[in-house]
């Protein structure tokens, strides 16, 4: 019964742990590619602040 209660517990901490990864790399990927709506008004409009173009 012991060697049962361990298969459990390490399944639910291993579930635990890649649920968590998962969350984790969606949240990171999320943010990229995203701007805020006043750089593109900023981009739109001409006024942007990058001297090197």
């Amino acid at each position: 019964m012991n060697a049962g209660w361990i298969v459990l517990g390490v399944g639910v901490v291993v579930a635990m742990v890649v649920l968590a990864a998962s969350w984790l790399r969606r949240d990171h990927s999320f943010d990229l590619g995203t701007v805020s709506h006043q750089w593109i008004a900023e981009q739109r409009f001409g006024q942007g602040h990058d001297l090197q173009r």
